[in-house]
């Protein structure tokens, strides 16, 4: 695996928000990926 991963939010097929993101600890990114959700499950 590598050490980022790039998040892409979509609408119907069509990105909207394109984020990368570099691994560092385990715990920060485990809250980010929860932030990420939480934000796109509110935003619809």
């Amino acid at each position: 695996m590598g050490r980022e991963i790039r998040v892409i939010e979509r609408v119907n097929g069509t990105p909207t928000d394109t984020e990368m993101w570099t691994k560092t600890d385990f715990n920060q990114f485990h809250w980010a990926i929860r932030g990420k959700c939480q934000k796109v499950l509110v935003k619809g």
